[in-house]
């Protein structure tokens, strides 16, 4: 892998706020910033370009523009372009076997909140090899939040991937970091009998205090030798009980960026971006970073 931050590079709007995020993630990193550009067919159902020639000069005109752009307003940044007679589908996850960042710029549902997903956007984000961001045309601009939030899928045996991804994203970030664990109280056996008939046992409340306590302390342990090795990141613990997409769409609030695991399969399926990694692109009012692992 070349650790690089790669962007996609096209001419909309969403797209060149996506290569904006992605030079300032990439400078502030220390990165180099991959530009690509796909200028084949979108599907081999598709007719076949007129004159590819042409459509090559075309393509390397886009990144030497936009190249040229990013060199005068981030001196220091490092840029590499590459032309690919593929389809954008096709190009992006190649580009994502070797890549450390992938960008991705979609259209915002409104006020900066959700991101429309599209022919491109989906597929490439349920498939990339790398950690893949999800960047609206206006999140540049928005104010930056003030923490990193990281969704903490379980405490025991978690995503080593996701949690390194995160706690290096506050690192090189100079913010706090959030650790998000959603759990679901216990559910009594008696839950299905009508309330009129129920009885709720006096230590029903303390069951509950003392689940949220064992999971606090299973946080934490978890938690330990991560800010051992990232001592100077500032790591806010914060279990709470709900569903996880709910949790995390209200921690995204003050969120400079939510970090999340992308994982599983279902059968005959391939690849699944997950009701938690959906929510967040319907409600999230920041970049979201989808981090691949087993």
């Amino acid at each position: 892998m070349d650790g690089s931050v790669t962007v996609g590079v096209e001419g909309q709007e969403e797209g060149r706020a996506a290569v904006e995020w992605a030079a300032q993630e990439a400078l502030s990193s220390g990165r180099l910033l991959r530009l690509v550009h796909a200028w084949g067919r979108m599907s081999p159902r598709d007719p076949m370009l007129a004159d590819s020639t042409a459509q090559q000069r075309q393509a390397d005109q886009v990144l030497e523009e936009a190249a040229a752009d990013l060199a005068v307003r981030y001196p220091g940044l490092t840029v590499s372009t590459e032309a690919v007679a593929e389809g954008p589908v096709q190009a992006l996850l190649a580009a994502s076997e070797t890549a450390g960042l992938l960008v991705l710029g979609t259209r915002g549902l409104g006020a900066f909140t959700g991101f429309l997903l599209g022919s491109v956007s989906l597929p490439v984000l349920a498939r990339a090899r790398c950690p893949v961001t999800m960047v609206r045309a206006g999140d540049t601009d928005r104010p930056r939040g003030r923490e990193v939030v990281l969704g903490l899928k379980r405490t025991e045996h978690p995503d080593e991937e996701v949690l390194g991804y995160a706690f290096a994203a506050a690192r090189t970030r100079g913010k706090p970091l959030r650790v998000v664990y959603a759990w679901t109280p216990p559910v009594p056996s008696y839950a299905s009998i009508p309330t009129a008939y129920v009885v709720l046992p006096d230590n029903a409340p303390e069951a509950t205090d003392q689940m949220a306590r064992l999971l606090a302390d299973a946080l934490t342990d978890t938690l330990r030798p991560w800010r051992e090795r990232y001592p100077e990141v500032e790591v806010i613990e914060e279990p709470v009980p709900g569903s996880a997409a709910q949790v995390l769409v209200e921690a995204a609030v003050d969120a400079d960026l939510v970090v999340v695991g992308r994982g599983g399969r279902a059968a005959g399926v391939g690849p699944l971006v997950g009701p938690v990694v959906h929510a967040l692109l319907h409600h999230s009012p920041c970049p979201v970073v989808a981090v691949p692992h087993p």
